[in-house]
């Protein structure tokens, strides 16, 4: 095996060595994105030599088969080139069966019984056989959680949970940025966890001090902290991407990196309440399929300014319309995974503790595409509201709101599974929603909806599993919210499809 001079992380952290908060940045962000593994001879199920790859985003990605480290913790990482340089080892041995404060939940939780019983030369199968499943990136992403708090308290993780862990994290130690980052990736539930790419985005703003809001972990009402423009001189706005009644997004750049920016014209208490919003549920969401906020700031002229993630293939509306005219060129598998890229996003919102999030906004304009049009993500929370907020005015727009939302009635997160119904149709049957009234104003399409009329659900045809397809959609359309299902179930259903 490759000689790490160094020494083990683990030895530094807890040694008397000195480090700054920037070295602890850097050694995980090579952990997450760039770090490279320790040259190491076949060992037990590996019948080849792995060389010099690319840390843990690397190993997650290869095809066909992704590799899970399975056994991340201070001990086997590895130091060189003056403690500068972060090695991934121990990665032949894989997995590690102990319940240890790197080991997550759900590989706890399928440990044979008799384990303690098991000859050497059947540890490796039992580990295997019985964690079937559990060993993914997810695995990984929890272990990488704790060792971040490791490196940035230098104490030992003995904790009982996550509560306690971020309970001992230092004020001094950075911001509730991190705190987050560190919860997101110790969630029991894997699924919640965020996949490694977006660990090393979260890193590297978290590192140059992009990210400038206050994160909410509990439901306070904190207020984002916002900057002055002249501390980022190298923000740099560029065309205009959209425009409506209370701003314009531009595409800008920022240190480098691509980045889509709202700027607000108000700058009013309304409008800053609308802001503080927006900042606040964003701020509060990581999901690969919903946009991303990075921070705010204030430019000269006391306009606030949000800056986001940037979607290179623009909105679904765009890509639906073509200079207005229908452009029907896209294939129904394709519309199929938006479609339910979408309903997995709505999900996530409306799973939220301590209380569901609601869009309410839900149209293809606020629908953002990505990764050459096939990756879609939710946009526009300027409107979004907690569940349990009793409705004061209408916001969406005419076709896709819900006819409880239109008569001014206590909504829930039904209303978006309405809109989702709305969205669905016009994708799958290529049309405007309500292109058949002659009266086609907002006011209209109000008085439609209001009495229980809704699209031509005849116009979903020609494809395999229409009935399944207009049945789905119908029953987003039920007058009584309660009665609609679930966008979780909604999921399910058209990843059968």
């Amino acid at each position: 095996m490759e000689y790490a001079d160094g020494g083990s992380l683990h030895n530094y952290i807890h040694g008397s060595g000195k480090y700054t908060r920037n070295n602890a940045y850097d050694w995980m962000i090579q952990l997450a994105k760039v770090c490279p593994i320790l040259k190491y001879m076949p060992v037990m199920r590996y019948s080849h030599i792995i060389h010099i790859l690319q840390g843990l985003a690397y190993l997650h990605g290869l095809k066909p088969s992704p590799i899970c480290h399975g056994n991340l913790k201070p001990e086997n990482l590895f130091l060189t080139e003056n403690y500068s340089c972060l090695k991934i080892g121990d990665l032949a041995s894989g997995v590690e069966f102990i319940s240890n404060c790197y080991t997550p939940p759900e590989a706890c939780l399928n440990r044979p019984r008799d384990f303690c019983t098991i000859s050497l030369d059947l540890i490796h199968t039992y580990i295997l056989e019985s964690n079937k499943g559990c060993y993914t990136e997810k695995y990984d992403i929890y272990g990488f959680g704790v060792i971040l708090w490791e490196v940035l308290t230098r104490r030992r993780p003995v904790f009982k949970n996550i509560c306690e862990l971020l309970t001992c994290l230092p004020n001094d130690v950075g911001s509730s940025n991190v705190k987050s980052l560190i919860a997101r990736c110790s969630q029991d539930d894997p699924h919640r966890r965020p996949m490694m790419k977006d660990v090393v985005g979260d890193l590297l703003q978290i590192r140059n001090g992009v990210v400038t809001y206050t994160q909410e972990s509990k439901a306070t009402e904190e207020k984002p902290i916002f900057k002055a423009l002249k501390e980022y001189p190298d923000l740099k706005l560029g065309e205009v991407m959209g425009q409506g009644s209370f701003g314009a997004v531009y595409k800008a750049t920022l240190r480098g990196a691509q980045v889509a920016v709202k700027r607000y014209f108000f700058n009013n208490t309304q409008g800053n309440q609308g802001i503080e919003r927006e900042v606040r549920y964003l701020s509060r969401v990581n999901h690969e399929n919903i946009i991303k906020l990075y921070g705010t700031m204030v430019d000269e002229e006391g306009k606030t300014l949000v800056v986001m993630e940037y979607a290179d293939c623009g909105s679904l509306h765009n890509y639906l319309y073509d200079n207005g005219e229908q452009k029907p060129n896209y294939i129904y598998t394709l519309a199929l995974k938006w479609m339910h890229q979408l309903a997995k996003g709505i999900a996530y919102l409306h799973a939220m503790k301590p209380r569901s999030v609601i869009h309410r906004d839900l149209k293809p304009h606020n629908l953002l595409l990505t990764n050459g049009y096939r990756t879609l993500k939710i946009a526009d929370f300027g409107t979004v509201t907690e569940l349990a907020t009793v409705m004061t005015s209408n916001v969406g727009t005419a076709s896709y709101m819900a006819p409880e939302v239109v008569c001014s009635k206590v909504y829930t997160e039904k209303s978006d599974v309405f809109s989702f119904g709305i969205v669905l149709w016009e994708v799958l049957a290529r049309k405007r929603p309500f292109y058949h009234l002659q009266n086609r104003e907002p006011f209209a399409i109000l008085y439609q909806i209001g009495i229980g009329k809704h699209p031509i659900l005849e116009d979903v045809k020609n494809y395999p599993n229409v009935k399944l397809l207009r049945y789905v959609i119908r029953s987003c359309w039920i007058i009584e919210p309660k009665e609609r299902p679930t966008m979780e179930l909604l999921a399910s259903c058209l990843a059968d499809c």
